[in-house]
């Protein structure tokens, strides 16, 4: 049977879907809010109406939709930010399905909200409890914290998949030479110089001496036969959790695990974004003909379908990446102490161990490396704090006049945003082989800025269209960031680094948004472009704690070895503790 491998059609579906969401909310809201919930009953005319009345009604109306925007923002900000911290973290443990599964749940929950208000007219007061459930099951950050980790453990399989297997045959044998040694050294050297003399002195004695030593020599044998097995079975979990799927499929496997041999890691996870911009913007152009046509519920309804389907796939079809411990090596080990213990205790110090993997993974490294990574978070989370923050009021801005867009040239507006991650991944994929990831990553904050700035003078239709231009390679930075976080952790804190910085994403569009929509609710009267301004110039911080992580010149390929080092030191030493609790024994 063919194992799929392939979690890019669940990021491709979860975008489509949540992007038609995405501009449908904004649209439907600021319909509601405005007494036409269907386009039809609108027209320019009345937009673009300069008289002191229509003007402040409007005025009062993108007030009033962007703080119920930020409502909800803000009701489904502060429980993902503690579900997605620990599904994302607790799938280094039981599986990364773990974390992929809730979020789909919750978006169906969420589509299905939305299309029964819409179909009822029911108060939009019940959309806040929607969005506080999505919340508590995840989100957007908990499914795509883990389809990055899945796509690490994809990387790390193909990189360490021989080495893992030589290292798990290495174990085994050096389990067998161990027991020969010690069998040797202990049993039969030992009868010789004291239990042979014994049997010429006095022979009734060497008997039972010979037989006293047969039997120790026995239960030594079987007891270094069980913890070489289990060493083994370690060893070769750390090195390579998929190396006997690689070892028996092969080409098969490297297929499907999506990208061929070139697909590194920073390809592969700008894929991923490129993935899911592209999907929104497809999903977003649909939406505008979609409402057009058929209203605001049907398109909810449709989403709904969507995350049900993916639902499936991701239940049913795709494969399991992590290796659990109840179908390795506690399923096989001899009896051990523990085994008393009832299953929900275990669960319990299981689920204590994984929630303390955040915390372990700064307080068991040193200092460098923290004080890398801590930087590379924080200009990730005010990266995301401008980019998005200036972006999510563009569908309000181009409503408002003197825009006063239609939903057709909001969807094309939005399907132009495809043209942005494109771009962005073919960024990626040229500039990562001549320079370095820093250097990518400025150049992706200076697309970011200018393309803001362009917006605060984005006055007609042409330019607002335009502004996507100089937006072209702001994607850049996500990917790269992240796979140079990636990159400097153990295989065995893939989980939760994305945790991290799924919390620190979360956290992030959380603040940009707030902070724009607050701004943009104040300034909307005398200013409409100052929020993009102070977005272009947030800009300028993340670009100096980059600059300050160039100089500090982490050599990854160095970094690389160390880990690599510090994982075989850590299998040596349990190797050493295993020796020498058998010769105590």
């Amino acid at each position: 049977m063919v194992r799929v491998f392939l979690i890019e059609p669940v990021v491709g579906v979860y975008a489509f879907s949540m992007f038609m969401l995405y501009p449908l909310i904004q649209q439907y809201v600021y319909r509601r809010l405005t007494g036409a919930p269907y386009p039809a009953q609108l027209n320019h005319t009345h937009c673009s109406d300069s008289s002191n009345n229509v003007s402040s009604i409007h005025q009062v109306v993108q007030k009033e939709a962007t703080l119920f925007l930020l409502y909800s923002e803000l009701c489904f900000l502060f429980p993902s930010l503690l579900s997605s911290l620990f599904l994302v973290s607790y799938s280094d443990h039981k599986g990364r399905k773990v974390a992929l599964l809730p979020p789909l749940v919750g978006e169906l929950f969420f589509a299905m909200s939305y299309a029964t208000v819409s179909h009822l007219s029911l108060s939009l007061s019940y959309l806040l409890v929607a969005s506080f459930m999505t919340g508590v099951l995840g989100g957007p950050p908990a499914l795509m914290g883990a389809s990055f980790a899945y796509i690490a453990d994809l990387c790390e399989g193909k990189e360490e998949g021989a080495k893992g297997g030589g290292d798990g045959r290495r174990a085994g044998d050096g389990g067998g030479r161990r027991y020969q040694c010690e069998e040797d050294g202990n049993g039969e050297d030992w009868y010789q110089k004291r239990g042979g003399g014994m049997g010429g002195d006095e022979g009734t004695v060497g008997g039972m001496r010979e037989r006293d030593l047969e039997v120790r020599g026995g239960r030594l044998a079987r007891d270094l036969e069980v913890r070489g097995g289990r060493l083994a079975r370690d060893l070769e979990v750390r090195g390579g959790r998929l190396a006997r799927d690689l070892e028996s499929d092969g080409k098969r496997d490297e297929e499907a695990a999506g990208w061929g041999k070139g697909g590194g890691r920073t390809v592969r996870m700008a894929g991923l974004d490129m993935l899911l911009g592209v999907l929104s913007g497809l999903a977003s152009l649909c939406t505008g003909f979609y409402i057009q046509a058929a209203g605001f519920t049907l398109p909810f309804i449709t989403a709904g379908v969507l995350h049900l389907m993916n639902l499936l796939y991701t239940a049913g079809v795709l494969q399991e990446t992590v290796v659990t411990p109840s179908s390795t090596s506690l399923s096989s080990s001899a009896p051990t102490p523990f085994e008393g213990r009832s299953g929900y205790m275990l669960q319990r110090d299981a689920l204590i161990g994984r929630l303390q993997g955040v915390y372990l993974l700064f307080a068991a490294s040193s200092q460098r490396r923290n004080t890398v990574l801590v930087l590379m978070l924080a200009a990730f989370s005010l990266y995301k704090v401008s980019l998005l923050g200036g972006m999510s009021i563009f569908i309000l801005y181009e409503l408002n006049a003197p825009l006063c867009w239609s939903e057709v040239l909001v969807g094309y507006g939005s399907a132009l945003t495809t043209l942005i991650y494109l771009a962005s991944f073919a960024g990626v994929l040229l500039l990562s082989r001549w320079l370095r990831d820093g250097y990518t990553i400025l150049l992706g904050l200076l697309s970011v800025a200018s393309g803001l700035l362009m917006a605060v003078f984005a006055k007609d239709t042409l330019l607002m269209f335009l502004v996507r231009l100089p937006l072209l390679l702001s994607i850049m930075p996500t990917p790269v960031l992240r796979s140079m976080m990636s990159k400097i952790v153990l295989s065995s804190e893939q989980g939760a680094l994305f945790a991290c910085v799924a919390f620190v994403e979360m956290l992030s569009v959380g603040v940009g948004f707030t902070v724009s929509s607050s701004v943009y609710a104040a300034t909307v009267s005398w200013f409409s472009g100052f929020s993009f301004l102070l977005a272009s110039a947030l800009t300028l911080i993340p670009a100096i704690l980059i600059g300050v992580v160039m100089c500090l010149r982490l050599d990854k390929e160095e970094e690389a070895r160390r880990l690599t080092a510090e994982e075989d030191g850590s299998s040596g030493q349990s190797l050493q503790l295993e020796h020498t609790g058998t010769a105590a024994s």
